[in-house]
């Protein structure tokens, strides 16, 4: 049978974990016929001195330290002086045993009367058999030394009129009379006197160290009750604890003397039964080492000779070596002389021969080259006549070509003269066009707009007839004008496509509004931030110099912002916060909304400022009136985690809302609505009800469905509380896991709280 090793309940044969409190701890325990009909239960052992329940196989209390000893268990010593009188006392009631009554009754009182002694030390106790000995059990004491007896009730039935020692009641405290002499010494026995004299007469009294007057014990037969004079001394019960209490230390003590000496005589045995292995083997050890070095140093000696014949043959054989070369060296000298000798004269030979011969080439020569000579002078003259001729027809024809290409230039520089005071011409009008068109912008007219393409137009036309760049020409103030205004037309109206090309190229030479949408471009499309570094803080600061964009108000705040803008995101410059708040700063003390929403959030966060709350909040709430989203925003955490303001996580709820209003799509919004509603820390000061339970559970399935994975843990917190029906921890605990595979802490402090039970499914601990 399984049974859980903590609590006890029993298991089923495939259980793994307790269903009563979740432990894998599990024993098995041996089934019988009985265990139908009995319920054994688990077997457990307490320890004897601080009452710790332990396992089945420790030695040793985990709680105090002390030996088990066998795991005897002494909970059923009762040293209540009032418990009922257990079976084994050799009392018969049911025979109708008065006196015994009376005399246990007797007993009970003398006890209280007494004062009360510390129990005695049970440190000693190994066994039932040596806590009645300890008491002082014995052959002559009537108290039994079978352990088995005071467990199941049996008992002798006493002689009458005979004294004798409880049994099973031996289990509490002395009594006078049952312990109170000398570990070991005979028990005094009760004397019988004559009512009449008061002799005594009857059993025989061992001499003891103390006089003491017996008392009834509570299964003696008593007559007639006890005469003060029968009364024990209360101190002399006490000496009788303390003469127990120091001959069972003496004991103790005398046994750990004895296993002392023992175990220093086993230790010293075995010391010198070592020494002497030891000395052995160093010995045998010492004795081969020589008889290895005697074969090691003869082995050397013997490679030593063999070292040295073989060397002494080797430089034999060396020497006659050398012998032989040099023999041969001698010889092949020999041999190199005839062979030189026999090459001069071969040489000379050779010489004499050539010489004769060089000298016949050098005659056939001179004779050839007398003959070439006679034929290149015939050919060079010959070659010379035709390239006069070629010369002279050369010269005819060039002297044509010149001609024709001269004429043909002239008719072409005609032509481009003609061409170029036509690109002038087309110039020069589109530049009266546009200059007309702008004046016409200007003063407002509906058609300058028109105009103004058309004198593009031209602009354009010039260009891909010349190749050439106006807005590069030094006279170019008239088309970066019309770029610049037709430019921001096209990105204000946002014809992006045509405008963009316009308002950069103007931007770039200068053009302040068309710095002010080209800035704007590039702040939406990060893909076109200019490599050039510092150029958008030169554009907007030379626009804000600008008297036309000074006397604009609205356009002046626009550069300002995109200037903040620039510096905030570090666009071809450092980004600088400080700088950045002062742009933020300056348009919000002009009253633009977007300035003060800025300026609320960078002193909520202190960027560019030292952080101030408060005036993060007023900013902010001056924001929120003008519509600002992100002031709205900043109200809503104010509240939410009590930055400058006192936490109230309904009015968050409020606020949340009303970013909900202005961006549908919000899903931090709906977490925190469904955070706050929820109250998942309990830190709110409030109890959830219901219905607001189900409203954090639709805004909290929202947000997840947005993508807002913390919302995995308001889901989680809501499935361990009873809304839409009771609660389901598998689930609970599925969403915080999700939760925390994401990296949320809180999700992770709430898997600790849940513990699986032996079916697989969770539950919270309690």
């Amino acid at each position: 049978m399984k049974v859980c090793a903590k609590c006890g309940n029993k298991l089923g044969k495939h259980d793994k974990f307790c269903g009563k409190c979740g432990s894998s701890e599990i024993t098995e325990t041996k089934s019988s016929f009985l265990s139908g009909i009995i319920d054994f239960g688990p077997k457990q052992k307490k320890c004897i001195y601080c009452g710790t329940t332990l396992e089945g196989k420790a030695k040793f209390c985990f709680a105090c330290g002390k030996p088990t000893e066998g795991g005897v268990s002494l909970s059923f010593l009762d040293e209540n002086k009032n418990a009922p009188v257990p079976e084994g006392t050799g009392l018969d009631f049911e025979n109708g045993d008065v006196q015994g009554a009376d005399a246990v009754q007797g007993a009970a009182e003398a006890a209280e009367a007494a004062p009360k002694a510390d129990v005695p030390e049970l440190d000693f106790l190994k066994s039932a058999e040596d806590f009645s000995s300890s008491l002082g059990g014995g052959a002559n004491t009537g108290v039994t030394q079978n352990p088995a007896s005071h467990l199941a009730g049996d008992r002798k039935e006493p002689k009458k009129n005979d004294y004798v020692q409880p049994a099973a009641a031996a289990w509490s405290i002395p009594q006078p009379g049952s312990a109170g002499s000398v570990v070991g010494a005979p028990v005094p026995q009760p004397e019988e006197q004559d009512d009449a004299t008061g002799n005594s007469y009857g059993g025989n009294v061992a001499p003891a160290p103390v006089p003491v007057a017996p008392v009834p014990s509570p299964v003696q037969a008593a007559p007639v009750a006890p005469s003060a004079q029968q009364q024990k001394p209360i101190s002399d019960m006490e000496a009788a604890r303390r003469a127990l209490k120091e001959e069972e230390e003496r004991r103790k003590q005398e046994e750990i003397r004895k296993r002392r000496e023992a175990e220093a005589a086993r230790k010293a045995e075995e010391e010198r039964r070592r020494a002497e292995e030891e000395a052995a083997k160093k010995a045998e050890e010492e004795r081969k080492a020589a008889e290895e070095a005697a074969k090691k140093a003869a082995e050397e000696k013997r490679l030593a000779e063999e070292e040295a014949i073989r060397r002494a043959e080797e430089e034999r054989k060396a020497a006659e070596e050398a012998a032989r070369k040099a023999e041969e060296e001698r010889l092949a000298i020999e041999e190199a002389a005839r062979k030189a000798e026999e090459e001069r004269k071969r040489a000379a030979e050779e010489a004499a021969k050539k010489a004769e011969e060089a000298k016949r080439l050098a005659e056939e020569a001179a004779k050839k080259a007398e003959e070439e000579r006679k034929r290149v002078e015939e050919e060079a003259a010959r070659r010379e006549e035709e390239a006069r001729k070629r010369a002279e027809e050369e010269a005819a024809r060039k002297a044509e070509e010149e001609r024709r290409r001269a004429e043909e230039e002239a008719a072409k520089q005609a032509r481009l003269e003609e061409e170029r005071k036509a690109l002038d011409d087309l110039l020069k009008n589109a530049n009266d066009s546009a200059k007309a068109a702008l004046e016409d912008c200007a003063k407002g007219t509906i058609t300058a707009i028109n105009e103004l393409e058309v004198a593009l137009d031209s602009f354009k036309e010039y260009e891909s007839k010349t190749g050439e760049k106006i807005s590069d020409r030094e006279d170019n103030e008239i088309f970066l004008q019309l770029e610049d205004v037709l430019g921001v037309h096209y990105y204000d109206e946002r014809a992006y496509k045509l405008g963009v090309p316009l308002v950069k190229d103007a931007a770039l030479h200068g053009q302040s509004l068309a710095a002010i949408r080209y800035s704007d471009w590039v702040i939406r499309n990060r893909s076109e931030v200019p490599e050039q570094q510092g150029l958008m803080v030169d554009m907007l600061t030379k626009a804000l110099e600008d008297p036309k964009i000074i006397e604009n108000k609205e356009e002046f705040i626009r550069a300002q912002l995109f200037l903040a803008k620039v510096y905030r995101e570090g666009l071809t410059v450092k980004k600088d916060m400080q700088a950045a708040f002062k742009y933020y700063k300056a348009c919000a003390d002009d009253g633009n909304a977007i300035g003060i929403a800025m300026v609320g959030q960078c002193l909520l966060y202190g960027d560019g400022v030292k952080r101030d709350a408060k005036a993060a909040f007023e900013w902010n709430s001056k924001g929120a009136e003008l519509g600002q989203e992100r002031s709205i925003r900043n109200i809503a955490l104010a509240y939410d985690y009590g930055t400058g303001v006192k936490r109230e996580p309904l009015k968050a709820v409020e606020w949340y809302k009303k970013v909900l209003e202005i961006s549908s799509t919000d899903r931090f919004a709906k977490y925190r609505i469904a955070y706050c509603l929820a109250n998942v820390d309990s830190v709110f000061g409030f109890k959830p009800t219901n219905d607001m339970y189900k409203e954090a559970a639709s805004y909290a399935q929202a947000a997840l469905d947005d993508g807002e994975k913390d919302a995995e843990v308001v889901i989680g917190f809501l499935k361990t509380r009873p809304v839409n029906g009771l609660p389901n921890y598998n689930e609970a605990y599925a969403h915080f896991a999700k939760a925390a595979n994401h990296g949320n802490e809180k999700a992770k402090e709430w898997l600790t709280r849940f513990e699986k039970k032996g079916n697989g499914s969770y539950t919270i601990r309690n």
